[in-house]
């Protein structure tokens, strides 16, 4: 993880973003690579009830900072959604 501790407000959120983003995406593309052959879920469904279980134990928060939280990360994959784009490699061949 990152030493926070003289970072700006926004560099601080953005190493923490891309930390938590890299964390996902590596359980994700484990779950993907190696399913379960009797899973009835999505790996992604799978990792929202995991996390959702995981936080309603460990995350001791005051009323309303999770809502604030969710509204901040919200308005960021908003953001990234809409700045953001992947460009194919020159050499890849357009899709059909």
């Amino acid at each position: 993880m990152t030493n926070r501790d003289s970072q700006t407000p926004v560099t601080a959120f953005v190493d923490a973003l891309v930390d938590v983003g890299a964390q996902l995406a590596t359980i994700l593309d484990h779950m993907a690579t190696y399913p379960s052959p009797d899973a009835e879920e999505s790996p992604t469904d799978v990792l929202r009830r995991l996390l959702g279980e995981i936080f309603e134990e460990e995350l001791r928060c005051q009323p309303g900072e999770l809502e604030i939280a969710a509204d901040v990360l919200s308005t960021a994959a908003t953001a990234i959604e809409e700045n953001l784009f992947l460009v194919p490699p020159p050499t890849a061949d357009p899709p059909v």
